[in-house]
């Protein structure tokens, strides 16, 4: 346990309070500058040295007649790392007897605060020892990314997708453009970019269809994201 804490790259982590970079841990909400915790390179990463990675959850058993499951609750105060609001999380793992597993993550603010939360992951559809997931198909229902820095910051404006290699509007292979003369898959050594998905609505707030998918060919194992408001 100490070994995977001590030298662990968030393999299998939940992420919190905000995945991925913040430049110099300095944000902007509502006329107020906020300075959260930073690490690597000068920057925010992942909630900070600190983060929902390095908490202990309250942990409850959900019994269920057709599924194995596990509610995880995590309180972090107005402040905790720097970040405003008071904010409560859930997370519920479901594994049922058709072999689906499922995380749900939910959150509940009591005011403005950015959050972006992760299950810091990584699945190869086709199993262990069986190489690379440059095979595997994903689609994104993304019509734009955010192009970063050399240090992995993501940039503003949003670059449209359509054309580039990271345009998975039509499930291909991971692999197929990674490869690509683009000076942003030079500089950030493949993919490790936001994609700007597209917003649910009220009225989409029952429909669980994805909005990012990824399967293989040789397996029948698929993943896949979904957000509702």
């Amino acid at each position: 346990m100490a070994h995977y804490a001590a030298d662990n790259p968030y393999l299998g982590a939940l992420i919190g309070r905000y995945a991925n970079r913040i430049h110099r841990g300095l944000f902007t909400l509502d006329g107020t500058t906020h300075q959260v915790a930073v690490g690597d390179r000068g920057h925010a990463l992942h909630g900070g040295p600190g983060g929902f990675h390095r908490r202990v959850w309250r942990a409850e058993p959900q019994p269920r007649e057709d599924a194995a499951a596990l509610r995880l609750d995590l309180h972090s105060p107005d402040g905790d790392m720097g970040f405003p609001g008071a904010l409560d999380v859930t997370a519920l793992y479901t594994l049922n007897r058709s072999g689906t597993l499922r995380l749900d993550f939910t959150a509940c603010t009591d005011q403005a605060t950015p959050v972006n939360l992760i299950h810091h992951a990584y699945f190869n559809l086709t199993g262990a020892g069986s190489g690379d997931v440059l095979s595997h198909f994903l689609a994104l229902d993304a019509d734009a990314y955010l192009p970063v820095t050399a240090q992995a910051i993501p940039l503003g404006p949003a670059a449209p997708t359509a054309g580039t290699a990271f345009d998975f509007a039509e499930p291909r292979r991971i692999g197929e453009r990674i490869a690509d003369a683009d000076a942003q898959l030079h500089d950030a050594g493949g993919y490790d970019h936001c994609w700007v998905l597209e917003e649910p609505t009220a009225q989409a707030g029952h429909n669980h269809s994805p909005i990012a998918a990824i399967r293989t060919v040789a397996s029948k194992r698929t993943a896949s994201l979904s957000n509702r408001v």
